[in-house]
């Protein structure tokens, strides 16, 4: 091909994408972005795949309907010296994460036509299915994609996808894009129940699911083709299963000795991403003296993890494959519940939970409070864990996040009289506290989730009831109403902890939160009836699924 066919042929490709995008690009007049007009030469240069020399043109590269608001403005773009290619999009302003509270609610980062962080309504997914189902957890990849992991009841279609029938409680796990389009959904069912507990998701769109599950039968249950151990019919069993960013199942490891099926909801178990690609499994159990781990797809031999009754925490690492690595226990006397596992960015690993025994010793300056109380404790990397603190929370955690920094953000109940009330905490990579906020009020409840932006904004999710709550003690503003009946509950703080902004939402419970790349936020559970998430009633057919979309 001769140069100017090659010339040719990269601009009519470039001005292809950008025909796609809807943005000025090389190949396309300048009156496409902002009116201006070109001489018939600069047009038939233009159209033949070329420039013309030092000639500049307006251009934008930001989100459709975004130019033009906010902080988001045209750029220009200048013909190389040469007249073969244009060049960088220069001096545009770009959406950013929209940054809250003070001087910085005087500008539209996000470009979505409002300066302040109020929490708006945008939108909300909430379909009537003849089953009964809810989201429990959120994840998102690198690319922005979001990934659903919940249960349903019965059959279940999802988005046009068709998830098969269980004969009990089934677990989904679905992929939505970065756009709202969901791109595939895939149903786990089987013959007894299955409960899901926490969703990881890779950089990568790669998932991994930790549940339970019963059997009903002496048959193997089915993750797509990946067989999971069931040596004891009816009694409750954890699972660890891996999929490709497709949904495919990758491998599935078992443990046995959850506890008795009527221990079952004790069980908890929270995922944090280990090295080379692995999973730390956190896990603690109901109520049986021994537990033991099966490797991948069913195989054969086991390992006995020796948890004693309902009274230790159990920190796994698991293998890219699915494979035991090596684990780190610890115990009380008394009934310990974990809460949560996050790793930070030196590869410390942090795990928090609830201990109903006596102070835990680990060796380091401050024992685990027990009595009750919450806790976090700060291990060394792997493999020997070395214990570098256990200090208290302000509460009993349900879910805590641990950025690179090692900031951890933690999220619960706290027990005020006989009442359990919501609680947010941000603490040190030190162990101290940095921030706290219990909520005051004649009402209760729990936060279940946590999530953190770009620009350290903590928004918390859960479920309140019982009357007021006020998400700002001590200041105006943070006052909310929690109904008789399940509430959601959720809120928005700056970094240092101020409050932004609060609000209920009645006959729905709140599982999951995360943020969107520019600040929006996602909230998720389970809602019932008639209910106005703020662009008006949607009634469900039972108990149904929502994920409601908020402005930051």
């Amino acid at each position: 091909m001769s140069r100017a066919g090659l010339i040719a042929a990269v601009a009519l490709l470039a001005g292809g994408c950008a025909d796609l995008l809807g943005i000025g690009a090389p190949g396309r007049d300048p009156a496409d972005v902002d009116g201006s007009t070109t001489d018939a030469a600069t047009d038939a240069a233009i159209d033949a795949g070329v420039c013309v020399a030092q000639t500049t043109m307006s251009c934008y590269d930001g989100p459709a309907g975004t130019m033009g608001v906010g902080q988001c403005t045209i750029g220009t773009r200048t013909c190389n010296g040469d007249g073969t290619a244009w060049g960088e999009c220069v001096g545009q302003g770009a959406p950013a994460v929209e940054r809250c509270g003070g001087l910085a609610d005087a500008t539209d980062e996000n470009c979505d036509g409002s300066p302040s962080c109020t929490g708006a309504y945008v939108r909300v997914d909430a379909p009537a299915a003849a089953s009964s189902e809810g989201i429990g957890r959120i994840g998102a990849d690198a690319a922005g994609n979001h990934y659903l992991l919940g249960d349903y009841y019965q059959a279940f279609t999802f988005g046009g996808f068709a998830l098969p029938p269980g004969e009990q409680g089934e677990i989904f796990l679905a992929k939505r894009t970065a756009g709202g389009t969901l791109a595939w959904a895939r149903g786990l069912a089987g013959l007894g129940w299955q409960v899901p507990l926490d969703l990881l998701v890779a950089p990568d769109g790669s998932t991994t699911v930790v549940g339970l599950y019963t059997t009903t039968e002496n048959v193997p249950w089915m993750i797509g083709s990946r067989p999971l151990s069931t040596a004891n019919v009816g009694a409750p069993w954890m699972f660890i299963a891996r999929f490709d960013p497709s949904g495919a199942p990758v491998w599935a490891s078992t443990i046995e000795g959850v506890g008795p099926l009527d221990h079952m909801g004790e069980a908890r178990a929270y995922l944090a991403a280990a090295p080379a690609g692995g999973v730390f499994v956190a896990v603690s159990f109901g109520d049986d003296a021994n537990a033991f781990f099966y490797g991948p797809d069913g195989g054969p031999g086991y390992t006995q993890l020796d948890v004693f009754p309902d009274r230790t925490i159990t920190l796994l690492r698991l293998s890219a494959t699915g494979t035991l690595v090596d684990r780190f226990a610890f115990s009380s006397d008394g009934p310990l519940y974990a809460g949560g596992v996050g790793v930070d960015g030196s590869g410390n690993i942090i795990v928090a939970g609830t201990n109903h025994g006596a102070e835990i010793d680990l060796g380091v300056t401050a024992d685990c409070p027990g009595g009750g109380d919450g806790f976090f404790l700060k291990l060394g990397p792997p493999p020997d864990y070395e214990p570098r603190f256990c200090n208290g929370l302000p509460g009993r955690p349900e879910r805590i996040l641990v950025d690179a920094l090692g900031f951890t953000y933690a999220t619960g109940s706290q027990l005020v009289g006989a009442t359990l009330v919501p609680f947010v905490a941000k603490m040190t990579s030190a162990g101290g506290a940095a921030w706290s906020v219990i909520a005051t009020g004649s009402g209760g409840g729990t936060l279940s989730d946590v999530a953190v932006d770009a620009a350290e904004h903590v928004v918390v999710a859960g479920t309140c009831s019982g009357g007021a709550l006020d998400f700002n003690p001590g200041a105006a503003g943070g006052d909310v109403v929690a109904g008789t009946g399940d509430t959601t509950c959720t809120a928005k703080y700056t970094a240092a902890g101020a409050w932004l902004w609060s609000k209920t939402i009645a006959s729905s419970s709140a599982r999951a939160v995360t943020t969107l790349p520019f600040g929006n936020v996602l909230v998720a559970g389970r809602y019932g009836g008639v209910v106005d998430f703020g662009g008006g009633p949607v009634t469900s057919s039972g108990a149904d699924m929502f994920l409601l979309e908020l402005r930051p």
